[in-house]
């Protein structure tokens, strides 16, 4: 897929927060790359692609909403497999946190999928969407800070892990 065809699927799909969530993707995109470019067996197209649509469920599940906003990978995927897009669909549902293992998966009620991100692309835009509050760049401790006093010690240590592994696999940034 495009870019261009990835932004006007997201523009058909989210309506009225089309222009603020442009902005959003828009910036993961933009760091989603940088990290890509370091790490040699990314797929920079998927990556892209994936960076501006990992949001496209939001439009059903506002972050105001506190009780669906988590929701939102979960409906990203399925109106991204709608379009037979399922590489895209998994980077959806896998972007939230550091990723939702199993049991955390049943409690809130998903579907039974994997939601903790498995290939480097999907690891790439969930880590690149941490660093993005809005539509600003921010540093992954203070990500780490929050998620800690937020949703608890084990998300915040699950950022910490995909920290550490795009290190390795070659991103320049501060080791944790």
């Amino acid at each position: 897929m495009r870019e261009k065809t990835a932004i006007t699927l997201l523009k058909e799909r989210t309506l009225g927060l089309f222009k603020i969530l442009l902005r959003h993707v828009q910036k993961v995109r933009q760091i989603a790359v940088q990290i890509a470019k370091q790490i040699p067996d990314a797929d920079m197209q998927l990556v892209k692609t994936g960076a501006l649509l990992h949001d496209i469920g939001r439009v059903n599940c506002p972050p105001q909403d506190k009780k669906k906003s988590h929701w939102h990978g979960v409906e990203g995927g399925n109106i991204l497999r709608g379009y037979r897009l399922e590489k895209e669909a998994r980077i959806a549902e896998r972007h939230l946190g550091g990723g939702i293992d199993k049991k955390e998966a049943k409690k809130l009620g998903f579907p039974d999928r994997i939601y903790t991100p498995l290939t480097i692309e999907e690891k790439i835009v969930c880590y690149a969407d941490k660093l993005v509050e809005y539509d600003k760049k921010i540093p992954i401790k203070k990500t780490i800070v929050r998620f800690e006093k937020e949703v608890g010690k084990d998300a915040a240590n699950k950022i910490k892990k995909l920290h550490n592994y795009l290190i390795k696999k070659g991103m320049k940034g501060d080791k944790l």
